[in-house]
């Protein structure tokens, strides 16, 4: 983990944890999917053909920065996936900004379950949820370790924390460097997504927000978030 001096758990489920399980049971002769685990230092890479790029190819290619625990290449889908044994070394691949193999150009950026998504785009601001009471020194400083940062603040009303904030850094790759760990901030678990942009949230967002309902950066809180509790 990011704050104690070691890599934390994987991520937790349920309502307190802003991913709310299903209730009651499923219909008969269906089960319930197991939650998709989020594992540290793993990459999405897109731009690879299985037709001129093999596993072997991208695991030799990957190796150039460090020890490669696993890579898979999705056959017809022109995108692959690997995990790098230290997730400092996935941050290290991702600022090499231009990756080249086998004359194609690879994409990359942190391979993130559904459910800690956001947005599917690249950008530049970053959700982070759960932070109930604390400072934005503590916000800033924290991730300042992964990047330089235009704006790090807690969001809060009438003084009282909402159990969330937003950071904005110089670049993208810092948000994808953020997203390659789990996050601990004095001892507290934060969450983070890829800051959703309002134009995306829909209708009925947008709406809100024009009347005034939503408070200033709600409108790029991921639908469906439950804050932590404090």
């Amino acid at each position: 983990m990011y704050g104690q001096g070691m890599y934390g758990p994987g991520p937790m489920y349920g309502p307190l944890y802003g991913y709310p399980k299903a209730e009651g049971p499923y219909p008969p002769g269906l089960r319930e999917p197991a939650p998709i685990k989020f594992t540290e230092g793993k990459l999405f890479i897109g731009g690879v053909d299985a037709h001129i790029i093999t596993k072997d190819d991208l695991v030799q290619y990957c190796a150039r920065w460090g020890e490669v625990a696993d890579a898979v290449v999705m056959d017809k889908k022109n995108y692959g996936f690997v995990t790098f044994a230290d997730p400092k070394v996935a941050m290290k691949f991702l600022e090499t900004r231009v990756h080249e193999l086998k004359g194609r150009r690879l994409d990359a950026k942190a391979a993130v379950p559904k459910a800690h998504l956001g947005t599917a785009k690249l950008t530049k601001k970053m959700f982070v949820g759960g932070t109930g009471d604390l400072t934005d020194e503590d916000f800033r400083q924290h991730f300042s370790q992964f990047g330089g940062i235009e704006d790090a603040a807690v969001v809060r009303r009438e003084g009282m924390s909402r159990g969330f904030g937003f950071v904005t850094f110089t670049d993208e790759v810092s948000v994808e460097k953020c997203l390659l760990v789990n996050h601990y901030i004095k001892g507290r678990k934060v969450e983070l997504k890829r800051a959703v942009p309002k134009e995306d949230l829909g209708a009925q967002s947008s709406s809100a927000a024009a009347a005034g309902i939503l408070a200033p950066h709600q409108g790029m809180v991921p639908p469906g978030y439950q804050p932590m509790p404090h």
